[in-house]
């Protein structure tokens, strides 16, 4: 089936300008007609309709992949806090225990120091 549209939108739907429109139809690459201040192109529905869902096709992954990329970014933020929260616990815990260590490793010599006192 052929349909026949305006050179506007045709250009719109091919990406083309108006200037590369009319060479064409110069060239007799295109079929055109004119009524009144009108110029209107002749399209093979098989073509354009490719290219309009081709083109919502790619919107609708250019907004996922969007999403996507929004919400990676978020879960890495969200990795780098709890690297970071754990980072400062472990620090927490190291300190913690080296007080626990050395305060042992100070009983054990009183112990020893009284254990030689008494012999």
């Amino acid at each position: 089936m052929q349909t026949w549209i305006e050179i506007d939108k045709y250009g719109d739907l091919n990406g083309l300008s108006i200037e590369v429109i009319n060479q064409k139809i110069e060239d007799n690459s295109l079929n055109s007609r004119v009524e009144g201040d009108m110029v209107f192109i002749e399209v093979f529905d098989e073509e354009v309709v490719p290219d309009s869902e081709n083109i919502e096709v790619l919107k609708s992954e250019n907004t996922l992949l969007k999403d996507s990329l929004y919400m990676l970014q978020e879960l890495a933020q969200e990795d780098q806090d709890t690297i970071k929260t754990l980072t400062q616990q472990l620090d927490a815990a190291q300190r913690k225990y080296k007080l626990i260590w050395d305060k042992t490793i100070e009983d054990f010599a009183q112990n020893e120091n009284k254990a030689r006192e008494q012999e």
